[in-house]
C-alpha cells in the first residue's frame, strides 16, 4: 500500500484493527522522509498502522538500511513512523558510510527535520577510520583509527552533518596511526 511493501513467508492482516503480523524472512520496504527507500529485514514483525500510535516491532536478527547508505543491526527494532524515530535494542551495531562502526546495547534515534539525534547506551564502542589530510601543510599526519569506549554516547547532526558528540561514563579514547609506507 502507500505505507510500504511487506514480504514474508506468512502474513496475517487484520483490517479492523489496522494491524498485521509477518513471520519468517520478513522484508519491509518503505519510503523515508527524503522519499528514498528504507529496507528493514528480520525474522518477525508486528505492525499497527492506524491512528496516532502507529508502530512496527521487528525481532530476530533485524537489519535496517536507511537511505544514507548506513546499516543498523539489532535483536529488536521498534519504529514509530508518525514520530520519525526508532529504538534498537540488543547487540546494536551501526555501520556508517565513512568507515564508522558503533556498537551498544541500545540505540534511540529521532529526526525532527533539521536535527537528528542518535543516543547509544550500554557498553558503547566506536571505531572510526580516517584518511591522512591531502593538503601539503598537513602531510606529516597519517591515516589511522580512533577508538572510543563509554557507557553513553549522544550524537547530534544537523541536516546530515555532524554537529555534536557527547560521551559520558568511563570514557576512553585512543588514536592509532598507520605506519609510514
Amino acid at each position: 500500500d502507500a505505507q510500504g511493501t511487506l514480504y514474508s513467508k506468512k502474513i496475517n492482516l487484520d483490517r479492523t484493527r489496522e494491524s498485521f503480523i509477518g513471520d519468517g524472512n520478513v522484508r519491509m520496504i518503505t519510503r523515508g522522509s527524503s522519499g528514498k527507500p528504507v529496507v528493514i529485514q528480520g525474522n518477525h514483525v508486528e505492525g499497527q498502522w492506524g491512528g496516532q500510535n502507529a508502530r512496527l516491532d521487528y525481532t530476530g536478527k533485524v537489519q535496517m538500511y536507511p537511505p544514507d547508505g548506513s546499516k543498523i543491526q539489532a535483536d529488536r527494532l521498534t519504529v514509530f513512523p508518525n514520530e520519525k524515530r526508532f529504538d534498537a535494542d540488543g547487540n546494536v551495531r551501526s555501520d556508517a558510510s565513512q568507515q564508522r562502526v558503533i556498537t551498544a546495547r541500545k540505540l534511540e534515534f529521532s529526526d525532527s527535520g533539521d536535527l537528528q539525534r542518535a543516543h547509544y547506551t550500554g557498553d558503547v564502542s566506536v571505531s572510526v577510520y580516517f584518511d591522512a589530510p591531502k593538503t601539503a601543510a598537513q602531510k606529516t599526519q597519517k591515516s589511522g583509527l580512533l577508538e572510543l569506549k563509554a557507557r553513553d554516547l549522544d550524537v547530534h547532526s544537523r541536516n546530515g552533518d555532524l554537529d555534536r558528540i557527547l560521551a559520558n561514563g568511563g570514557v576512553l579514547a585512543e588514536e592509532f596511526t598507520a605506519p609510514s609506507a
